[in-house]
């Protein structure tokens, strides 16, 4: 029995004990099967393993079990399953290190930092796996600070604690982080030095905070160096842009592995040379089988080659590697990007079944380079199927911001930024680029001032967005923002550049110039950002100095300094470029930037040939090069030659269809015309679609005479954007259409600076009050910072000047600060214009640096006033003109006629003989110069010298005068010699047909002068003006009105309405002329004089004198209103009237002088005609005393083609006395037959 009962109770003990060793086995055979599913990476059902078992008595399940079901959880990043099980195991008395250590590992991985943080907290008894789980999870999230902090709380930190600090160090990679590496490693005991990966993360630290010589020291001191520590070094040396050394070390190693490999390669990538890209294919070729399916080695190689230029070769080992693993698409991605190839990284992201995070990353970035509509619905397309967890990615949605802001969706680039959550500072930059993009710098401010903590990056973003306002506000805020920078920021070289950048941008050279002295290291980007900034801010030789102190100048550097000196555009700069080309060229032949960059600076210094030759000898040929070749031609006005470029190219670009059109704006012919026509009509539509494109083609045909189509163009784009625009107004100036260029402005919603400029143009053109009153209304108007345009205020000065506020145009020139020559210069020719020439010649005495344009101005200064004094400036301007002056010939030019114009041929012909080049300004100058001293002959005679001598010198300018010649001797043989002298195909155009109906009406054949203007109709403003004159000259006022009032309303203007006066006038058609006058909107002081003619003719004296006094009640006198009145008292014999009028006229006008002589001999001859003799002779006697001298009268008559001059009392021929006395002679028979 007791046998019995001893055996039932043994055979219990068996029972439980085999059900106690199955309950073990089973946990056991659990716990390694997760195991096993875990380091499979099938996590899922790892868990889902976890959740069938877990049923049983929570307090079965080993820590084993519950580590590996969190470790699955925090793999997948199921915060729910995890915290569920966290729950499921916390009915537990005691929870064992392993569990709590998995617990904060897992609550990391999940994202979840504050909860681990909050579990942390509460564990009582922390050990060092405790604290390491903490301390790896901080430095997983990129949060170092919080690393070293909790690093701090430790009392006897293990190896692998130290291990885990300097990896944090790492991560903050300044000099705080370095000082605690360096200070740790110093107490590290002996024996941690075991730990290879300790001393290799040592390494790391001291290479990202930049101390390459300890690092190096440390390395140098192992005796026994892993593969971890060469990766370590390797790895330091690359980022501290050492690669090199970093490849020199590599050569060190016997057996390296696939990191070996991968970080060799990424040497080579951050290299970027020819001999790194050999070494890349080198290794590429003696590569181990495992290494060669490596998708690590294999993504590393196709980046290294892409990064090396090697693009085909990427795509060789992309195309020949059986599996494409993600990393693989990712690099070849990311090569497509840099390479700025979006449309095959498109295609290529199109071939990626399941693509991740990286991979949507990259096709943003490559949609965000294309920046158009089809790249922006791809962009949102993706975004709405991106999956949920991608969205912890913060880089992934900053690309996502950057790419809709470059496709222009600002409002949805917004709305992304706004859903998110934790914006971090990489979503804040991109959008604060974006808005920069978008020229909503503004925006971009606003979006600084949220950020706690920027960045270098944000400063830097932040300078960019205030150099692109180029506002005082901005201004102001770089100022406030750099005396507050944090000494970490002002030391960093970016943003020291930015810096310099943003000072420059506003115009604050000498703070940008106090930014780099004070810096302590003036690297190559602080140089080239103060380059940069001369180069923008005009200042090319202090650009040119700047280079001359740099050692070892990069590519940049020199397209900087070709920059410069294409903007000097002197010997010295052309000399430079010469000299550096020579020296370098060998280096840059596969730069097309730099080559284009110096065909540009040859072209601008003038020396088209050498430009010509670095083209030919340069063996890439981009569309950047032949731009550059096209815009020097252009800068050289030799059109022709560009459209020969243009022709060369197979697949143009906007930039070269641009150019073409800048070309053919130039030549301004029929074939240019047909030209822009043929190529606008093959253009592309997104060349159609380009502002730019828009603007040139618009500007061609204006300038090639087609408005029509060029208002076409402008009606049919769907976006008219301020380019087009300010193309459009430019045309309807250039072709004096002044009301269409105003009413175009008023279409403008917010017009710039260059706009407006273009409106006072047209006000200018139009010169009367209503164009005065839109000119103040505008300049009421205008932003504080157009006036830093200098062109503007000129203009404005202009404008006012021609609409006759005299006073108002010098209040704006005195009330800018610094005045430049172009102001100086609208002002002189303002006052020109208004007839004070006195006071533009005191303002030339202000200026101390005068150009060539001042210059020309003073001297058509000199000849409008016509007397001796001016003609004493003149003379001592040319003795102490500069040679560069000397040498221009608009200088030269407006030289000859100056003289020419205050009588002083003789030293005009001697200027013109003795000038080396006799250039077409100046052959103008010397016959425009003879017709206006009566000496047309001269000017023929000069013209058939050029024809037979040098026919090829004659152009338009010389023809047209030549015909003026003709028409001022009234000639009619001496009118056919001319028409026979012009080319035949030149008679038929309509610019000659003005000056054609101008000569035969001259010459009294009015038949001639209707067949041109027949031949020719509809003709312009001034083939109307010129025959309208003709009838009039030729006594038939009735048609001269006829005529008139068929002339189109554009092209009535002050030059007709004068010719149509003077036509009545001279046939006595007074009502006519009234009707007229009285329509007449715009009243000018010729119109005002001419009127007063008509009604002196007609001797209604009392309504001359009347509209005399009405139009001084706003004007000053006008000397010449005077003398029609006076020769009506001549002509009516009305001695009264004339001495009351030139008494008048000696009070008014008591300095000149010279003017009155010819009223004295009106008024002489008046006292001759009503029989006052002796009064007649005193003002004669008079005359005589005061050497004043009578306008000689002269006339011309040809003889076998050869033309013969005579003068009033003309004794220089040597048979003069009997000349005289048959003169006598047939005086007396026609006395004796009635006349007289």
């Amino acid at each position: 029995m007791w046998s019995r009962s001893l055996l039932n109770k043994n055979y219990k003990n068996v029972l439980f004990v085999t059900k106690l060793s199955k309950s073990i086995q089973s946990k056991i055979d659990l716990g390694y099967q997760m195991k096993l599913l875990n380091e499979k990476k099938q996590f899922k059902q790892s868990i889902d393993l976890f959740e069938h078992s877990k049923d049983q008595n929570v307090k079965q399940l080993s820590s084993f079990i519950i580590c590996q079901a969190l470790k699955a959880c925090g793999q997948l990043g199921d915060l729910q399953r995890g915290s569920n099980i966290h729950r499921f195991i916390s009915s537990r008395s005691s929870i064992d290190h392993f569990v709590l250590t998995a617990l904060i590992q897992f609550y990391m991985q999940c994202n979840a930092v504050k909860r681990a943080e909050s579990f942390f907290q509460q564990i009582t008894n922390k050990t060092l796996f405790h604290y390491g789980a903490m301390m790896k999870g901080y430095v997983n999230h990129e949060m170092p600070e919080k690393a070293i902090h909790l690093f701090d709380q430790i009392n006897n930190p293990d190896d692998v604690a130290i291990l885990l600090l300097f990896n944090a160090c790492a991560q903050l990679g300044n000099k705080d982080a370095l000082d605690r590496v360096k200070n740790v490693w110093k107490t590290i005991p002996l024996k941690f030095y075991a730990n290879t990966n300790l001393v290799a993360s040592l390494i790391d630290a001291l290479m990202k905070c930049g101390d390459v010589e300890s690092a190096r020291s440390v390395f140098d001191s192992c005796k026994s160096k892993t593969l971890h520590m060469f990766n370590a070094l390797m790895n330091g040396y690359i980022k501290n842009q050492k690669s090199e050394q970093a490849i020199s070390i590599f050569k060190l190693i016997k057996t390296p592995d696939a990191v070996t490999i991968t970080i060799l390669l990424n040497a080579c990538a951050q290299l970027k040379t020819k001999e790194a890209l050999e070494l890349v294919k080198d290794v590429w070729n003696r590569l181990s089988p495992e290494f060669v399916t490596n998708v690590y080695v294999k993504s590393s190689m196709i980046d290294a080659l892409m990064k090396c230029g090697d693009v085909k070769e990427a795509e060789f080992v992309f195309e020949k590697s059986t599996t494409k693993d993600l990393p693989m698409f990712g690099a070849l991605l990311k090569g497509y990007v840099k390479h700025e190839m979006p449309e095959k990284a498109i295609h290529l992201f199109d071939q990626i079944n399941n693509p991740d995070d990286v991979a949507i990353l990259l096709l943003f970035n490559a949609c965000a380079q294309l920046g158009n509509k089809d790249a922006l619905d791809r962009v949102k397309n993706v975004w709405q199927t991106i999956p949920l967890k991608f969205y912890t990615n913060t880089n992934l949605v900053a690309s996502l911001i950057d790419a809709l802001m470059k496709c222009g969706d600002v409002e949805s680039a917004r709305s992304v930024f706004d859903s998110c959550k934790s914006k971090t500072l990489h979503m804040f930059n991109a959008l604060m680029n974006g808005y920069i993009k978008n020229q909503k710098s503004e925006q971009a401010i606003s979006i600084f001032k949220l950020i706690k903590t920027p960045d270098a990056v944000t400063i830097i973003i932040l300078l960019n967005a205030c150099a692109q306002l180029k506002t005082k506000e901005a201004l102001e805020l770089v100022k406030d923002v750099w005396n507050r920078l944090p000494s970490e920021f002002s030391s960093n070289i970016n943003v020291l550049s930015s810096g310099i950048d943003a000072f420059m941008k506003c115009g604050a050279v000498t703070e940008a110039e106090f930014v780099f002295r004070k810096s302590p290291t003036k690297d190559l980007a602080l140089r080239r950002a103060l380059m940069k900034g001369y180069v923008k801010n005009q200042m090319p030789q202090q650009a040119i100095e700047v280079f001359h102190e740099i050692k070892n100048p990069d590519d940049v550097v020199f397209l900087l300094l070709f920059n410069a000196c294409a903007q000097t555009e002197t010997k010295d700069a052309l000399k430079l470029v010469k000299n550096v080309w020579k020296k370098f060229s060998s280096n840059f032949h596969s730069n097309s930037y730099i080559v284009s960059s110096v065909i540009d600076a040859l072209m601008k210094c003038g020396d088209v040939k050498e430009g010509e030759s670095v083209f030919r000898n340069s063996t890439t040929k981009d569309l950047s090069i032949y731009g550059s070749l096209m815009k020097g031609y252009v800068k050289n006005e030799m059109p022709e030659k560009a459209i020969d470029i243009f022709h060369q190219i197979e697949s143009p670009n906007d930039v070269i269809v641009l150019l073409l059109f800048n070309a053919c704006a130039q030549l301004e012919t029929e074939d240019a015309l047909n030209l822009v026509r043929d190529v606008w009509g093959k253009l592309l539509p997104e060349f159609c679609s380009n502002s730019y494109v828009l603007s040139s083609v618009i500007d061609a045909l204006m300038k090639c005479g087609d408005v029509k189509e060029a208002e076409f163009v402008f009606e049919k784009s769907t976006t008219k954007d301020l380019p087009m625009f300010g193309a459009l107004l430019k045309g309807y100036v250039k072709h004096e259409m002044p009301e269409k260029a105003i009413h175009l402005f008023d279409q403008i919603n917010n017009p710039d600076d260059v706009a407006i400029l273009l409106l006072f143009n047209a006000c200018a053109q139009l010169g009367n009050k209503d164009a005065l009153d839109r000119v103040k209304n505008v300049w009421k108007t205008i932003p504080l910072k157009f006036y830093t345009n200098t062109n503007l205020v000129a203009s404005l000065i202009d404008a006012l000047m021609k609409c006759g506020d005299v006073e108002s145009a010098r209040s704006v020139f005195d009330s800018c600060k610094s005045k430049t020559l172009h102001m100086f210069n609208a002002l002189m020719n303002g006052y020109i214009k208004n007839q004070k020439s006195e006071q533009a010649i005191s303002i030339f005495k202000l200026i101390k640096t005068p150009d060539a344009v001042t210059i020309t101005i003073l001297l058509n200064a000199c000849a409008q006033l016509k007397t001796k004094e001016a003609l004493e400036l003149v003379k001592d301007v040319w003795n102490r003109l500069p040679s560069e002056f000397v040498s221009n010939v608009y200088v030269k030019s407006s030289m000859i006629d100056a003289l020419m114009k205050c009588g002083d041929v003789k030293e005009a012909e001697f200027v013109f003989e003795k000038s080396t080049t006799k250039d077409l300004p100046m052959l103008g100058a010397v016959m425009k110069g003879y017709i206006v001293n009566d000496m047309a002959p001269k000017a023929i005679s000069l013209y058939n010298e050029i024809k037979k001598n040098n026919a090829n010198q004659l152009n338009d300018i010389l023809h047209i005068l030549a015909i003026n010649a003709a028409a001022k001797t009234g000639m009619f043989s001496q009118c056919q010699s001319i028409v026979k002298a012009i080319p035949v195909e030149l008679l038929s155009t309509h610019k000659f047909a003005a000056a054609f109906i101008d000569m035969w009406g001259k010459a009294g054949s009015i038949v001639k002068a209707e067949e041109v203007f027949q031949q020719h109709s509809p003709l312009d403003r001034a083939g109307y003006g010129a025959m309208i004159n003709a009838y009039g000259l030729n006594g038939m006022g009735l048609k001269a009105v006829e005529l008139f009032h068929r002339v189109p309303s554009e092209y009535i203007d002050e030059p007709t309405n004068v010719s149509v006066l003077n036509a009545c006038s001279h046939s006595g058609l007074v009502d006519e002329a009234r009707s007229i006058f009285n329509n007449i909107q715009n009243k000018t002081e010729r119109i005002y004089t001419v009127m007063v003619d008509v009604l002196s003719r007609a001797f209604l004296f009392e309504e001359a004198e009347a509209l005399i006094n009405e139009y001084e009640q706003t004007h000053p006198p006008l000397l010449h209103m005077y003398m029609a009145l006076l020769s009506g008292a001549r002509n009516s014999r009305n001695k009264h009237l004339g001495e009351k009028m030139y008494h008048r006229m000696k009070i008014i006008f008591p300095q000149s002088s010279d003017p009155l002589v010819p009223a004295t001999v009106l008024l002489s001859n008046i006292y001759c005609a009503t029989g006052d003799l002796e009064k007649a002779s005193t003002i004669k006697n008079d005359l005589i005393k005061s050497g004043a001298k009578k306008r000689v009268g002269l006339t011309w008559t040809d003889t076998n083609g050869e033309i013969f001059e005579f003068r009033a009392h003309d004794q220089s021929h040597p048979r003069s006395a009997e000349i005289y006395i048959e003169l006598e002679k047939i005086s007396r028979e026609l006395i004796q037959h009635g006349h007289t």
